[in-house]
């Protein structure tokens, strides 16, 4: 007989369940790192080499032409000096701007580098790992079919279980045509349709019967979930902790698993489930 409950996975999810993170390779970045000199306010060098210039030419045209003539020259060639280091002065809040932009590029194209860089060690650890699944379940998860659910007479599912799931389970479950109980996350599509076998399926190895109707399930990329009616009777609590387990590993979320603290265990998740 096989293992009750039987949980069989669709095939790119149990590949996601089980993805490695690649390795990635990069190249450092070239980073330009010329022009990261601050601005000045001013050139104080060309400024000093035109007053001295100024002072030199018109000190020899007062000396050997005429001196009034140097004299005004030289205020004029001051006065010009003084206008060319306002306008320094007015340029150094652009040239600053500009300054701080070049700095921010530059530090967050290193930071970008560094990231890409550590991405694989970073990958390795249990949160990364846990991270890049989660990520590739989501993106299964997504891809799977909607229910076309309509509303059922809980006389031909199990009242008891039905009743139960909904108290563990409020904004989760629903009652679909065909498929009796299901419980759907609609937040990540996770959909876990759940089957009750009266006679325990005799199969070879664990959880490896092939039925129809999961086959159905499973092309849609639900998760399909069996028990007996002996489980379901005498451990009906224990078998919604065993759903909500399903979830919590999927998804990698615990909050799934706060409301069975006291609730004893059905089974742990099985490392060899039925894919399809």
């Amino acid at each position: 007989m096989s293992v009750y409950p039987i949980v069989k996975l669709p095939r790119k999810i149990k590949q996601a369940y089980e993805a490695q993170p690649a390795a990635v390779f990069s190249t450092p970045a070239v980073i330009e790192t010329s022009e990261l000199n601050p601005p000045r306010r001013f050139n104080t060098e060309l400024l000093m080499t035109e007053a001295i210039l100024l002072t030199v030419i018109a000190g020899g045209i007062a000396l050997y032409v005429i001196w009034v003539a140097g004299i005004l020259l030289w205020l004029i060639g001051i006065a010009a000096i003084l206008a060319q280091a306002s306008a320094m002065d007015g340029r150094y809040a652009q040239l600053w701007r500009e300054y701080r932009d070049r700095i921010d590029r530059l530090q967050r194209q290193q930071w970008e580098e560094e990231f890409e860089r550590t991405r694989w060690a970073r990958l390795q650890t249990p949160e990364g790992i846990a991270q890049y699944r989660r990520q590739k379940i989501h993106e299964q998860l997504v891809a799977s079919l909607p229910a076309q659910l309509s509303g059922v007479d809980l006389q031909v599912i199990d009242r008891h279980l039905a009743l139960t799931l909904h108290e563990y389970f409020p904004h989760q479950l629903s009652l679909g045509k065909g498929s009796g109980l299901m419980l759907i996350d609609v937040e990540s599509g996770l959909h876990i349709s759940i089957i009750i076998d009266d006679q325990p399926q005799l199969v070879a190895g664990v959880a490896s019967g092939s039925f129809l109707e999961d086959d159905l399930y499973l092309d849609r990329n639900w998760v399909v979930v069996r028990f007996t009616a002996e489980q379901v009777t005498q451990a009906v609590d224990s078998c919604c902790k065993a759903l909500a387990e399903i979830c919590a590993e999927l998804l990698q979320e615990q909050a799934w698993l706060r409301p069975f603290s006291q609730v004893p265990d059905l089974w742990a998740l099985p490392k060899n489930n039925e894919v399809a």
